[in-house]
């Protein structure tokens, strides 16, 4: 016989998958040379951006509590947790579109830019004699390097600040509707009981 679970144990459950969540940006960092998935590999210094996404998802906490006065209740998780795969889907194909794989490197992902500059549209790679405009986006970055200095040698400033801010906003989305989703489903458990 099944038995039902406590308001109490629930509530600690959630609050615990919460700080799980809230705490997700920082903790990836452990992974970061096996994928980009965890977090995605804004910049050069990615810290700063780890504390804001965590900042960002703390403060999302706070919003159920206002989503709660919506009704029917049913229905705003149902469409909490469909926002919540589509965003999903969002970031694991902005992140798939953007981010460059570089198992050789000594940075194993970087976010490439959309817009080549003039000299990567027509230079030449000294070594290879390869023309930059032929190379694939993981040739021209491995020749360049992996930082953001030498991405901006090849690929316009502006376009890739623009994909790295796709990247980390749909990450960041992706997160906050998870524990919108989470702390709308604890608040509406515990008005039940």
């Amino acid at each position: 016989m099944h038995k039902a679970m406590s308001l109490e144990s629930y509530s600690k459950l959630t609050n615990g998958l919460s700080a799980f969540v809230f705490s997700i940006p920082l903790l990836s960092a452990i992974f970061k040379d096996v994928s980009a998935v965890p977090f995605p590999p804004v910049g050069d210094d990615s810290t700063a951006y780890r504390f804001v996404a965590a900042m960002i998802v703390g403060l999302s906490l706070l919003l159920p509590k206002y989503l709660l006065r919506l009704k029917p209740l049913r229905s705003l998780m149902l469409a909490l947790f469909l926002f919540f795969c589509g965003t999903c889907a969002l970031y694991l194909t902005v992140e798939h579109h953007y981010v460059v794989p570089l198992p050789d490197a000594p940075i194993k992902f970087v976010i490439r830019g959309s817009e080549r500059t003039s000299a990567s549209k027509s230079g030449f790679d000294p070594g290879t004699k390869q023309a930059y405009s032929t190379m694939s986006d993981a040739q021209l970055i491995h020749e360049s390097g992996q930082h953001d200095s030498d991405l901006e040698l090849v690929y316009t400033g502006s376009s890739l600040w623009a994909n790295q801010m796709k990247v980390f906003g749909s990450y960041v989305l992706m997160l906050v509707v998870f524990e919108l989703l989470i702390g709308t489903f604890a608040r509406a458990e515990s008005k039940r009981k």
